[in-house]
């Protein structure tokens, strides 16, 4: 997975020949390799108020974007970078100073992703995203505004973003818990025209989180005749994940990606993590 590492302001990252969404994130450019990608967290604030959030109780800080644009040119300078996430806290929520941030990495990295609950989706359509992260987790809007503690209803319908839009739903006890609810999260998804999504494994941030947590192998779910597991991964004790494709009732195929961290900090190893204003 690893071929070696790089040392940012005296931080060494690994670098990465593959990205373990290797086949579902077909937006962007050719990568170069080896890469290393960055997430960025724009702010700790929210406007939905989740259980399972690993950012509760973080001291707000004001995101600085000049600081930013310098240590992304000083990485290029250094090593290819592949991907860009922006995330939070809800990163819409500095909508002025992200827009800056994509405006001047805009054709200077392969993928950019922005993460984002989608109660702010239709001010997204900036040209330098190529994907957008949308956490959705369950097909219900009741059921998925009250995981939230916000009204966000189905900001997918009259959507002019869809092409570049993936869900992510979290595994959670009495939610999305079973292979019969993932098939009904798929099918949603194929229903909104959503080509790509995710599942991904609570980490363990809490007490919620230690409650109802679904772990991916209790799903027994992926490996049907309505699923095809295209590649799979694990990095033993840390994490493991798996791609697959999904045929749905209407005839549509949606490509989704199964991931379970076991340690809530493994990203800050894989990923140059951009909090606070500096290297987390």
């Amino acid at each position: 997975m690893s071929q070696s590492t790089v040392t940012l302001r005296e931080k060494p990252f690994k670098l990465f020949e593959r990205s373990c969404l290797e086949g579902c994130e077909k937006e962007g450019k050719e990568k170069q390799t080896p890469f290393v990608d960055f997430s960025v967290s724009m702010t700790n604030s929210c406007n939905a108020n989740c259980l399972f959030c690993c950012n509760a109780g973080k001291k707000e800080f004001k995101f600085d974007v000049e600081a930013f644009k310098d240590f992304f040119d000083e990485t290029r300078g250094t090593i290819p970078v592949n991907k860009v996430t922006f995330t939070g806290g809800e990163p819409t929520l500095r909508l002025k100073e992200l827009h800056e941030c994509l405006d001047h990495i805009r054709g200077k990295c392969g993928l950019i992703t922005v993460n984002t609950n989608g109660s702010r989706l239709a001010e997204m359509n900036h040209p330098a995203i190529h994907r957008i992260a949308l956490s959705r987790h369950h097909y219900s809007d009741k059921v998925n505004d009250e995981i939230f503690g916000l009204k966000i209803g189905n900001p997918l319908i009259g959507s002019e973003l869809k092409f570049k839009i993936a869900l992510v739903c979290n595994l959670i006890k009495n939610r999305i818990d079973s292979a019969a609810e993932a098939y009904k999260m798929l099918e949603f998804a194929a229903n909104n025209g959503i080509e790509d999504m995710s599942f991904v494994g609570l980490m363990i941030f809490n007490d919620f989180c230690r409650a109802n947590q679904i772990p991916l192998e209790s799903l027994q779910f992926g490996n049907d005749v309505l699923c095809t597991r295209r590649l799979s991964y694990e990095v033993p004790g840390i994490c493991h994940c798996s791609n697959h494709i999904y045929v749905a009732n209407n005839g549509e195929i949606v490509h989704y990606y199964m991931r379970h961290n076991m340690k809530p900090d493994f990203d800050k190893g894989s990923r140059v993590v951009w909090e606070n204003n500096k290297i987390g």
